[in-house]
């Protein structure tokens, strides 16, 4: 797939392009899809990546009537639902919906907040520039934070010490691992650390 050669690239082809060229698998790979999700808009929050839309109150919206604009930095980390059929980053986080066994979309039923970013667009260069090779991005990105859960298991079963913090080990899982980054660590460290017995700050919770 080539991205289309306009100034701002519908948000569909931005995933449609990052996912083609970083995953091998078929049919669609959700994970890698919303890996992708997530590396697009942490960019956009990072101010790397300039990204519009247009924000409706409810569906259906009338997209011709409502005015295109920089979607701000807050609504970027609470928008974070794509929505594939209206182009549309909803309130939550992951894919609203996904390809049933014959290849088409079966969107989910919306839940919570009925307004939504809509017609979302990405600038091409911005996105060129952060993806060069997405393929090593996104793939490094996934491989690090699952290599960061299981480095995580490892720390905390030869860690003696209750009081470490979560900062401490952030910073010596990114020295180890290459590629991880700190919302990547936050992930893994979400999904390990209660496992562990481990609070949200870092320490081991003292058994009663």
């Amino acid at each position: 797939m080539k991205l289309p050669n306009h100034p701002y690239v519908s948000l569909n082809d931005a995933l449609d392009w990052v996912h083609e060229i970083s995953s091998k698998s078929n049919p669609i790979d959700r994970t890698c899809l919303e890996q992708a999700l997530t590396l697009i808009l942490d960019k956009a929050v990072e101010g790397k990546i300039r990204l519009v839309g247009k924000h409706a109150q409810s569906y259906p919206a009338e997209p011709s009537e409502i005015q295109l604009h920089a979607i701000p930095k807050l609504a970027l980390l609470e928008y974070r639902q794509w929505d594939r059929d209206n182009i549309a980053l909803r309130h939550g986080e992951g894919l609203l919906g996904f390809p049933d066994q014959n290849g088409e979309w079966s969107p989910d039923q919306i839940t919570g907040r009925e307004d939504f970013y809509c017609d979302v667009r990405l600038n091409r260069a911005d996105l060129l520039d952060e993806f060069p090779a997405a393929k090593a991005i996104v793939a490094g990105t996934v491989g690090a934070e699952r290599k960061c859960e299981t480095w995580l298991d490892a720390a905390f079963a030869n860690d003696g010490s209750p009081h470490r913090s979560k900062a401490h080990f952030k910073q010596q899982a990114q020295r180890e691992i290459p590629g991880l980054t700190g919302r990547g660590f936050d992930r893994a460290w979400a999904k390990s650390a209660p496992s562990a017995g481990r609070s949200a700050a870092g320490r081991k919770k003292l058994a009663r």
